[in-house]
């Protein structure tokens, strides 16, 4: 709604991996289940029936180590992003 309203993005980022670190930044990291979902859908997957080794590979091709220990998990949007989303 931001990037429709603005005609620019909320999240700039020069590629999908820093759009990502920008997103994830602000709004902290998504839960695994999340996560899973994703990267199923992306793959033309179901996530009910991926199997765990599936999951593994598809989580290693992420990095989400390097995610997980960059990122903590906020209850809620951080500030100066709930000022963009209020107007």
């Amino acid at each position: 709604m931001f990037e429709m309203c603005t005609g620019r993005p909320l999240f700039a980022g020069n590629g999908a991996k820093e759009q990502l670190d920008l997103i994830f930044d602000k709004m902290g990291l998504p839960t695994p289940d999340v996560i899973d979902e994703l990267l199923c859908r992306g793959a033309g997957l179901s996530a009910t029936n991926t199997s765990a080794s599936q999951l593994e590979q598809m989580r290693a091709s992420l990095d989400i180590k390097s995610y997980t220990s960059r990122y903590s998990r906020h209850p809620s949007p951080a500030p100066e992003l709930s000022h963009h989303l209020a107007r």
